[in-house]
């Protein structure tokens, strides 16, 4: 839900460029962090496409600043209190998040390919068409079609997963 509402209220930015919407990114990518780890940064560089060639960098620069201060202000304290009241348990859920990365965990292991190939099932069997007609379009018709942020939010976590070690169907 807030990577979603997060990449929502940076395409309104882009749209409006309203300035109360950058905490509002920043407060939703860190309650993305808080529900989903790491991955709710993935608003960053689908906010940073939308926001290519609209701004100057350093109002870019500044911007991102400010997106990525509010995030941490919001799951920072609590990343804090957790590593202190329950060390253990902490240190524990952080190797373990890590090891998924290098080593296939609970027999979630498979190819680079793995989600390519499942895609069908996991969305339908059009979604390989939506797709190929998604990456194509491009060549076809190149006014007015931006396809960069979209691009990314498929893209940058499909890389990812592809990369880690394992491999799980959601």
């Amino acid at each position: 839900f807030f990577v979603e509402l997060g990449v929502c209220l940076s395409v309104f930015f882009a749209q409006t460029n309203r300035p109360s919407l950058i905490p509002l990114i920043g407060i939703t990518i860190g309650l993305g962090v808080l529900t989903k780890w790491l991955t709710a940064f993935l608003v960053i560089p689908i906010w940073l496409a939308l926001m290519w060639r609209r701004e100057k960098p350093a109002v870019i620069f500044r911007h991102l600043t400010m997106i990525i201060a509010i995030s941490a202000f919001v799951f920072v304290p609590w990343q804090l209190y957790v590593h202190y009241a329950f060390l253990k348990e902490a240190a524990w859920e952080q190797l373990y998040n890590c090891r998924h990365i290098f080593e296939a965990l609970e027999g979630h292991g498979g190819a680079s390919i793995y989600h390519f190939r499942e895609i069908s099932s996991y969305f339908g069997a059009i979604t390989l068409f939506s797709l190929l007609w998604f990456f194509t379009r491009p060549l076809f018709r190149k006014a007015l079609y931006k396809p960069l942020p979209i691009g990314i939010w498929f893209l940058v976590p499909y890389v990812f997963f592809a990369v880690v070690a394992t491999k799980m169907p959601s």
